[in-house]
Order: structure tokens, then C-alpha cells, then sequence
């Protein structure tokens, strides 16, 4: 799982629509990972 968020970045058109939600996933994630 940790593969997916070490991963280049994508092209900056992409990453300017997604970026909140990447890190909004990454905090997701990271809480997860605490609870298990």
C-alpha cells in the first residue's frame, strides 16, 4: 500500500483537480494504519 503514495508525481494538470483529495486519502490512511 505504501507503493501507491511513494509514486512520482503526476502531471501537474491532473494533480491541481486531485491534490486535496490525495491528501485527504493520505490522512485517511495514515488513521488506519493507527487503528490496525
Amino acid at each position: 500500500m505504501d507503493e501507491l503514495w511513494l509514486r512520482p508525481p503526476r502531471n501537474p494538470a491532473e494533480m491541481r483537480g486531485s491534490d486535496v483529495l490525495d491528501k485527504l486519502f493520505k490522512i485517511v490512511i495514515d488513521f488506519l494504519k493507527h487503528l490496525f
